[in-house]
């Protein structure tokens, strides 16, 4: 009898548990163009402007970028410019916090070449949004990015 009990005790109980549901993540698509807002600090100061990328399977992001800063002399406005080409790798593709190797490459205001490695972590809660923030070197010196944008087109 105490055999019966326990049994119906334990089938009754597993009654009302809920059943595990094979829960499939919504895959990312496989080609993404994307458009964001940037900023940075350095040893040269502030600089603001935006991005164009395509970000090609979540792992590798290439991009253009063109930033601008504008320093107030005593006398003159002077407008220094910084474009380059950014390739990025994501360690963990499939995480809404990914971890990115990044090379920036570009001229500043056409005349002198910069290379500048930065580590970044972006974080896409959603698919149609994102930010952005790294760590870099820039002459020696620290580097700090910081992008805020948004997906533009996806296949």
């Amino acid at each position: 009898m105490k055999a019966l009990i326990i049994v119906l005790v334990i089938f009754i109980g597993t009654l009302s548990l809920p059943a595990q549901d094979y829960y499939i993540m919504p895959s990312r698509a496989s080609v993404q163009i994307e458009l964001a807002a940037y900023g940075r600090r350095s040893i040269l100061g502030y600089m603001n402007g935006i991005n164009i990328g395509v970000d090609i399977n979540s792992r590798w992001n290439f991009s253009y970028t063109q930033l601008v800063q504008i320093a107030k002399g005593a006398d003159r406005i002077s407008q220094n410019k910084f474009e380059a080409i950014d390739v990025s790798y994501a360690i963990n593709p499939k995480s809404n916090l990914k971890l990115e190797l990044n090379v920036q490459g570009g001229f500043y205001n056409k005349n002198y070449l910069a290379i500048h490695p930065s580590l970044q972590v972006k974080y896409a809660p959603e698919s149609d949004y994102f930010v952005t923030f790294g760590v870099g070197k820039s002459d020696g010196f620290p580097l700090f990015n910081f992008k805020v944008g948004a997906v533009i087109f996806k296949r």
